[in-house]
């Protein structure tokens, strides 16, 4: 990059304090997490802070993707649960509620996965088409 052009890693940098370093950190950390190098996109992410709680449900997701990245899943269903209540928008809290639903049942923690996809049947069934069901049923013996 040159100095016209930082880039966002630049940006993040030189302007760490502002909106727009904030916004380049996030920016940044998507790309790192791309390129598979999880704990900078991590450290990146953790950077970003927004008044915009939807952007900030999105930095958490990206969070536990990174964290999940690393194979420390507990951690990642932590931020999953944060991204999940970050938000008022309904798509964006079910899409992180089933995300940590799936999750759970990974770490075979079936009584918090039916949790999550128990909420998800009883507040958001308009986006989810009938799978919490299926995702419930699979607490009993996954």
């Amino acid at each position: 990059k040159s100095a016209a052009n930082p880039g966002f890693l630049g940006t993040a940098n030189e302007y760490s304090s502002t909106e727009i370093g904030k916004l380049s950190s996030y920016n940044a950390g998507l790309l790192k997490f791309k390129e598979g190098k999880f704990q900078e996109a991590y450290d990146l992410l953790d950077k970003f802070s927004s008044k915009n709680k939807t952007l900030m449900a999105m930095k958490f997701g990206a969070m536990a993707d990174a964290k999940s990245g690393l194979n420390k899943n507990d951690e990642a269903l932590s931020l999953l649960d944060q991204a999940a209540s970050a938000s008022d928008d309904p798509y964006t809290t079910y899409y992180f509620t089933r995300k940590a639903g799936i999750v759970a049942l990974g770490l075979k923690k079936n009584a918090e996965a039916k949790k999550y996809f128990s909420a998800i049947d009883e507040k958001y069934q308009d986006y989810d088409n009938g799978m919490s069901d299926s995702y419930i049923e699979m607490t009993k013996y996954y």
